[in-house]
């Protein structure tokens, strides 16, 4: 047996949540399932390798297909803490998407912007896309050259390596 919720518009950005509870005809409720969401599961790991101008990102995608990943850039580092809401709001309106669409594959090669060159960081996350164009979960924050933004993720053997 399906349920197709029609009621909810998956166009406007807004991350909905499911949970499935069976019930007996005798009125007896299981406990929740597994939490279910409209958008792609988080990509399991995300590194950021550089040489030169160029950083080459490499990520494992969720398991379920997806468009594509977008990563987003930024080549300054605000702590968030204790910051009014008007500063955390301009960092985060300052990072850019990379590339216009979604990335089809799992490693890019980005070539640092001239403006950034002379900053002594870059960082990046990514977010896995579904067909219908939302955004799934944020990566952790990595970065090429600042040892404080190292994945958090392990490794994981069953993944494709992504030493560089």
């Amino acid at each position: 047996m399906g349920f197709d919720d029609t009621a909810v518009d998956l166009r406007g950005g807004v991350i909905q949540r499911y949970v499935v509870k069976a019930i007996t005809s005798g009125g007896l409720m299981s406990g929740n399932s597994p939490v279910a969401y409209t958008v792609p599961d988080p990509i399991a790991s995300f590194r950021a390798f550089k040489a030169g101008n160029i950083v080459t990102l490499k990520w494992a995608a969720p398991a379920q297909p997806v468009a594509g990943i977008k990563v987003y850039f930024v080549d300054e580092h605000l702590n968030t803490l204790g910051q009014p809401n008007d500063v955390i709001n301009g960092w985060v309106a300052s990072w850019q998407s990379i590339t216009a669409d979604p990335i089809v594959g799992t490693a890019y090669e980005f070539t640092i912007p001239l403006a950034s060159r002379s900053k002594p960081h870059t960082y990046f996350f990514a977010r896995a896309v579904n067909s219908m164009g939302q955004e799934g979960f944020l990566t952790d924050i990595v970065s090429p050259t600042d040892g404080r933004f190292v994945a958090a993720t392990a490794d994981d053997p069953r993944l494709p390596r992504l030493n560089p």
